[in-house]
């Protein structure tokens, strides 16, 4: 069971890996989750989460999700995406913006906002190629 991070603990972040906007918002359409829209070498370019949508498909609504898959076409870029509990989608987002420092993402990259480091976070299943990554033995 997911449940909110605090500082000082691990959290644990299983990543599914998707070629298509659309097909992660139907895997994850009421779920809140971050997510990462990667290169085609995996490397992280865009740093996101749908807290506050609900979930992906309130977070692309309306064929958003169809217009972000029409701007990947043909680029090889990926779509990663893993389920965070309630609470916790902001603090993990900023904290992998902070160490990630993905181009394309405009906020969160001056300073650390997040109560979370990313040594903080575990990465399982998918994993986009973070710069600071602890995974499972």
């Amino acid at each position: 069971s997911l449940k909110t991070p605090h500082m000082g603990e691990t959290i644990t972040l299983r990543w599914k890996r998707f070629a298509s906007m659309v097909a992660a918002c139907r895997d994850f359409r009421h779920v809140c989750c971050v997510y990462v829209i990667a290169d085609p070498s995996t490397r992280p370019m865009y740093i996101g989460c749908s807290e506050s949508k609900g979930g992906l498909d309130g977070r692309y609504h309306g064929g958003t999700a169809s217009a972000v898959d029409a701007a990947l076409h043909g680029s090889g870029n990926l779509v990663f995406v893993a389920e965070v509990a309630r609470g916790g989608c902001d603090p993990i987002e900023k904290a992998l913006i902070w160490s990630e420092q993905p181009p394309c993402n405009r906020r969160f990259k001056n300073r650390n906002h997040s109560s979370l480091s990313a040594d903080s976070l575990l990465h399982e299943g998918n994993v986009p190629a973070f710069k600071a990554r602890r995974r499972t033995p």
